[in-house]
């Protein structure tokens, strides 16, 4: 999340603002449950995909070894199956890295992390919800005056592109 907000921030700046003016929201695979262990299974077949990625910031060697496991073994057959074997490579590290998962209470202790460091907003997003939003988004004529063009309406293809692409 560190490095994304850098990444946020030197775009923020180009453009003459700061993170403080922008709403920053983070879409993350999510599963609470009463058992721990059981919501991060829930996950993992979710952050095996984000690993065989690239990655936006450099994480502990010993991650790196188990994301090089994954990257090989990765069976695109099982592509978002949580019971894929591929899933199973994934350890609790990447899983607290690249997911919100765990007990109510845990969920709730890492949510407070999460906005200490600046995340005004963390989404579960349903892929149907999600074009019609966009959709909706790009039409609204507000939407309009504030990103200076009445085409963002064109942009729906990539959004479509980027959901279906997981």
């Amino acid at each position: 999340i560190e490095a994304a907000l850098r990444t946020i921030e030197k775009g923020a700046v180009q453009s003459g603002r700061t993170l403080d003016d922008l709403h920053i929201v983070l879409w993350t695979p999510t599963a609470i449950g009463d058992d721990s262990t059981e919501a991060r299974d829930l996950v993992r077949a979710h952050v095996s995909r984000v690993a065989i990625r690239p990655l936006p910031a450099k994480v502990d060697p010993a991650l790196e070894t188990a994301i090089e496991r994954i990257r090989e073994k990765y069976n695109y057959y099982e592509h978002m199956n949580t019971e894929a074997a591929h899933a199973d490579l994934v350890p609790d590290e990447l899983v607290d890295l690249f997911a919100l998962a765990g007990t109510p209470a845990e969920c709730a202790q890492r949510l407070k992390e999460i906005e200490s460091l600046g995340i005004d907003q963390v989404s579960i997003v349903l892929l149907s919800t999600t074009v019609i939003s966009y959709v909706m988004y790009t039409l609204n004529s507000a939407t309009a005056v504030q990103v200076g063009s009445e085409e963002l309406a064109y942009s729906t293809a990539f959004v479509l592109y980027g959901v279906f692409r997981y």
